[in-house]
């Protein structure tokens, strides 16, 4: 009788050791997701970000150009006209 109270002291020290193991994995591992889940959305916004970045470059370069001929054209066509009026 003695050591059938020992087992099952023993036993169930065990099943509790395995039972608090599986929680304790369960909580990690929706830590775990939660943080990948973080991240990737810190990535995206990141990607995102950088898009417009690019997308915002390339249209001041365009706006730039633009802006540089049409100054180029007139200055040049008022030096002419300067240059026909003397």
């Amino acid at each position: 009788m003695l050591i059938d109270d020992y087992l099952i002291i023993i036993i169930s020290g065990v099943f509790l050791l395995v039972a608090g193991g599986i929680f304790a994995g369960f909580f990690l591992l929706a830590i775990e997701i939660a943080f990948k889940r973080r991240k990737e959305k810190q990535q995206k916004e990141i990607q995102l970000s950088r898009n417009a970045l690019t997308h915002w470059r390339k249209s001041i370069e365009v706006n730039n150009e633009d802006q540089n001929f049409s100054y180029v054209f007139f200055s040049s066509s008022f030096s002419s006209n300067v240059d026909n009026v003397h």
